[in-house]
């Protein structure tokens, strides 16, 4: 059954929050905005993709005048939930899908019915009519031309006389579209087509906040992601995402929540909700100090969260406090991808040994050091229990047989039994039982790079029941050792606070952009293949 809710606080389910009691100044109305995500089940028409769409047109509008009830400043609607279902031809994407102005123009689609598609339409007159920063995804398709580059390999390789994009569209509270986004790193979407160039996705709004936005499996890679954070000094990310859960690494929360804290800066998720494929997600994540919403759901949901969200993350103000709703568990439930290629591929696992391990790879590229204090529980006979080894990795691995990217874990990984082929899978929670209790866990992960700037970490935390714990629970802390070059690393240590509750990941995820084979040359590759 489907379950429709408005939630007018910050709400996040299956979180116990550990707030941390900040220093802060007192706040007014003005050191925040309203933000708007959603957990959102595209709802799925038995006649037609058309019929699909306009279903979904209505639900997005309604969710536009709930959240002006609520005073929300910027909304954000979920990838893939629109006139984008990942599993219709190319043929039936083209019919429904949108030719976009260019934004500099700044037009508002509503005045232009003529000449823009009435799904464009009928949003740019909901944000107009209800004063709301929208951002949606869209299928966006641009008619070629005879000297389009976009439209020849290794681009477009369709030969159907048009580019297919999967697109962020921003309107404005005029009813403008103001930005626009096509997403460049492509998750198994072979209908969509490869982007040749684009600005980097920001816009400005009236409450004095710049926004950049990407979408999905962009947070991965370094454009457009890491360029926002690391070099126009983005603070306030919108994301859409129709994201598929795998494990051990590759839970949407512990993704989110990660790379957020990992850069400090707001993040506004809006998750498809498909938990047949794993997919599921969305939240409110507030740098370093909390997640202020998060949500994880087994069955179908389309609800709203609405927060208030700090101008400034990066300044000591006094938040709100979350609610707290508790939930049963939705691990046992969700379908998730284990053991994918990507993920495994090249992983070398190790016994963990107390008090201090010190392991490393790749001619001491990376070096990983565990200490770890653990405490044996008592188990029932007959019970299920997890083992515990570390990952240790740092390697170029195949995305997809298209991407070539780099890759670093150091990180404690669950076993559901005692050789290293069970790593990474998990058991039914009603016929688990605790029997290793972490007390302290400090994991300090040593790099050697020639360009440091390259590196991303973000910590990846995954207890048992998938739902993130509060940042409170841990700290991430980087050096930068200079010096005689043959020594010169950046250090990065993650160390719990507290007893650790039961997980199936506790470590860091990194990715070297640097070993990252050239988009273009990775698709042209596959192309010659093919």
């Amino acid at each position: 059954m489907e379950v429709i809710k408005v939630l007018t606080a910050v709400l996040f389910a299956l979180v116990i929050l550990g707030a941390r009691n900040i220093q802060a100044r007192p706040s007014n109305e003005s050191d925040f905005y309203t933000a708007g995500v959603l957990e959102y089940h595209y709802l799925l028409s038995n006649t037609s993709l058309r019929d699909s769409v306009d279903l979904n047109l209505n639900e997005y509008i309604r969710f536009i005048e709930l959240a002006k009830r609520k005073n929300v400043d910027v909304l954000v609607f979920p990838e893939g939930t629109l006139n984008y279902d990942f599993l219709d031809t190319r043929d039936e994407l083209i019919d429904n899908a949108v030719v976009t102005p260019d934004p500099k123009l700044k037009i508002a689609p509503y005045k232009h019915k003529d000449k823009y598609s009435w799904i464009l339409a009928k949003l740019s007159q909901a944000a107009k009519d209800n004063q709301i920063y929208v951002l949606v995804n869209v299928v966006e398709k641009v008619p070629c031309t005879a000297d389009s580059v976009a439209c020849k390999p290794p681009y477009n390789v369709h030969h159907d006389g048009y580019s297919l994009y999967n697109t962020n569209v921003v309107f404005d509270r005029k009813g403008r579209i103001i930005s626009r986004y096509r997403k460049v790193n492509l998750y198994i979407e072979p209908e969509m087509d490869d982007v040749v160039d684009q600005p980097l996705p920001i816009f400005e709004t009236d409450f004095g906040v710049k926004f950049g936005h990407f979408i999905c499996f962009d947070i991965m890679f370094k454009y457009p992601a890491r360029v926002l954070v690391q070099q126009e000094n983005i603070t306030n990310i919108l994301y859409p995402t129709y994201w598929y859960a795998g494990l051990p690494f590759f839970i949407a929360e512990t993704i989110h929540q990660g790379w957020a804290y990992s850069n400090n800066v707001n993040f506004m998720v809006s998750g498809a909700n498909a938990p047949q494929t794993g997919t599921t997600g969305s939240g409110i994540y507030l740098g370093r100090k909390r997640i202020q919403a998060t949500l994880t759901k087994p069955y179908p949901i389309r609800e709203l969260f609405v927060a208030k969200v700090p101008k400034n993350i990066r300044t000591d103000v006094e938040l709100e406090q979350p609610q707290i709703r508790k939930e049963s568990s939705p691990a046992d439930l969700l379908r998730l991808y284990v053991n994918e290629s990507w993920e495994h591929q090249n992983s070398v696992i190790y016994p963990i040994v107390e008090p201090q391990e010190t392991i490393c790879v790749d001619n001491n590229k990376l070096c990983c050091t565990v200490e770890v204090k653990r405490k044996y529980l008592p188990v029932p006979e007959g019970a299920s229990s997890y083992n515990y080894m570390l990952t240790v990795n740092y390697t170029k691995k195949l995305y997809i047989e298209k991407r070539n990217v780099g890759e670093i874990t150091c990180a404690i990984i669950a076993c559901t039994g005692e050789t290293t082929d069970t790593c990474g899978g998990r058991f039914h929670l009603d016929n688990e039982v605790q029997r290793i209790e972490f007390e302290h866990i400090k994991i300090t992960t040593k790099i050697h790079s020639d360009q440091y700037e390259e590196v991303m970490v973000i910590p990846n935390i995954v207890p048992t029941r998938l739902s993130p714990f509060d940042v409170s629970n841990f700290t991430l802390s980087e050096i930068d050792v200079s010096g005689d070059p043959r020594h010169r690393h950046k250090s990065f240590t993650l160390e719990s606070t507290a007893t650790v509750p039961e997980f199936l990941v506790y470590g860091i995820l990194g990715r070297d952009f640097g070993m990252d084979n050239d988009r273009m040359e990775d698709i042209a590759r596959h192309h010659t293949k093919s």
